[in-house]
């Protein structure tokens, strides 16, 4: 399978994450836990070791169902190379023994080759061909489509990845938060109502990771389903960075498109399967040579036969036809569906580019988490505040994760075209 193509970078990387609440005991953990989620997911692609280009050659080379597709597709096209040659010859022999003795016995033997029009074998070997085309292309489309999903889960893998990494600093953060506050507990400078709220977050924040990972773990299940390879590793993976594609582009993906390949190879079929209806309309031929041998006597010579095409293709070039004129129309209404399709895709990654560009910079314009640390120390903001600002900051970098694996599924739906 080819290379997937190298795109630049589309900047979606989440910035501002940062350090948490400033309390005494928690605040360098988090601090750290807020430079390590920034570093991974900013320099994500570094140290990514399993592309997204070497695991769609792993599946195409892998993958089970490919693999049954593609003996199927095989057999079919030795398939469609039969009956592109003569009929087999006929052998005939006769023996009549005569009603009375002075009759005698009259033995006949005849071999009989039949042939079409030689048009009829030239348009065969021409519509095997094409059926050989057709085969391939409908290969393709559905090669396509389970690379499609292959990519779909990959990128997935990524987000949820992202997503753990992201909930693991918030669960660093609120358990940092709960050993300070059961220190101040302790001391008898917090509330046992400030420490159950503290304790209530902490277990929301874990269920939450409990609940990411659970998921990557069934998404990563289907993964080995889709590529049996062991050699697999999705440890360090990351998207492929790509570039919105201009509009002026989309010419070029209808031509590169699978669907509208195979609704080209289906036509061009139907045309073919016309022109042999129309060559069947010419006359057969047989030839053939025999023997006869009566009492006394004896003959041998050749001898020749004209096949008229009355009534066995009756109907066959009206029905070749208007399949035919079906097949341009669905192939008319197919590349204008596609063209929408693709067009509202280029929309559709335009708009989520924009969407992305607007939470990252607010994100990272409004980094507030360690004035909430410093504020809540200070005793200038409740536990609630503090939660439900950090939460909603929590939210947005979600938010964010969710627009940028949006974004790469459409892109990359887009780029299959060219597997």
């Amino acid at each position: 399978m080819p290379a997937m193509k190298n795109k630049v970078d589309s900047g979606f990387r989440i910035q501002g994450s940062g350090s948490g609440p400033r309390v005494a005991l928690g605040s360098r953990l988090t601090t750290r836990y807020s430079l390590l989620l920034f570093f991974l997911l900013i320099a994500g692609s570094l140290s990514a070791q399993q592309s997204l280009s070497d695991f769609l050659q792993q599946v195409d080379r892998s993958n089970p169902e490919l693999k049954a597709l593609r003996a199927k597709t095989d057999a079919a096209k030795v398939s469609a190379k039969t009956r592109l040659t003569p009929n087999d010859p006929e052998l005939e022999y006769e023996y009549m023994p005569g009603k009375t003795h002075e009759a005698g016995t009259r033995t006949t033997l005849r071999v009989r080759q039949q042939i079409d029009f030689p048009t009829v074998y030239f348009n065969k070997s021409k519509l095997a061909v094409i059926q050989e085309n057709s085969l391939e292309q409908e290969f393709r489309v559905s090669r396509r489509q389970i690379l499609l999903d292959a990519a779909r889960l990959y990128n997935r893998q990524v987000y949820l990845s992202k997503i753990i990494l992201l909930t693991e600093m918030q669960a660093t953060r609120t358990s940092a938060l709960l050993d300070a506050w059961q220190k101040k507990m302790v001391q008898g400078d917090a509330t046992a109502l400030d420490l159950q709220k503290v304790k209530l977050e902490a277990i929301s924040t874990k269920n939450e990771l409990r609940l990411a990972q659970e998921e990557q773990n069934r998404n990563l299940e289907l993964l080995r389903v889709i590529c049996p390879d062991k050699s697999l590793d999705f440890q360090y993976v990351d998207y492929i960075a790509y570039e919105i594609p201009d509009d002026s582009l989309v010419a070029r993906y209808l031509e590169s498109d699978p669907e509208l390949a195979r609704a080209n190879a289906e036509t061009e079929l139907s045309r073919q399967e016309l022109n042999v209806a129309r060559s069947e309309k010419l006359p057969g031929f047989s030839f053939s040579y025999g023997y006869e041998e009566t009492p006394g006597q004896h003959y041998t010579g050749p001898g020749v036969g004209l096949r008229l095409p009355l009534w066995q293709n009756h109907n066959r070039i009206r029905a070749s036809k208007a399949a035919l004129a079906f097949s341009e129309e669905k192939q008319t209404e197919l590349r204008l569906k596609r063209r929408v399709e693709i067009q509202g895709k280029f929309n559709q990654a335009k708009t989520l580019k924009a969407s992305a560009n607007e939470i990252q910079q607010a994100l990272t314009e409004t980094d507030s988490s360690g004035l909430l640390g410093t504020a809540l120390d200070a005793g200038e903001i409740s536990l609630i505040d503090y939660f439900t600002e950090l939460n909603f900051f929590h939210k947005l970098q979600t938010q964010f994760l969710g627009l940028e694996l949006e974004y790469q599924q459409v892109m990359t739906e887009l780029d299959s075209v060219n597997w």
